[in-house]
């Protein structure tokens, strides 16, 4: 479940975490994250976050409010 996001989706969000600062990111399972990236591998290499390319972060912020539901497959 997203637990924490920005109060404002269009601008950045700079939240410290257990992996420090993200941008723009979506807390949720108390410390992963759904964030923006520069650049995302086509294969796993996070230990837990989601990454999104930073083109989409704003549109995946407005469709993922505090409270929705998170299922992470991998």
């Amino acid at each position: 479940m997203v637990t924490t996001q920005s109060p404002r989706a269009l601008e950045p969000l700079l939240l410290p975490g257990p992996l420090g600062v993200l941008d723009k990111a979506g807390y949720f399972d108390g410390g992963h994250a759904i964030h923006d990236e520069p650049a995302v591998p086509l294969h796993p290499a996070s230990h837990g976050c989601v990454r999104i390319p930073m083109s989409t972060s704003d549109i995946v912020a407005k469709l993922l409010p505090v409270g929705t539901r998170v299922y992470v497959r991998g």
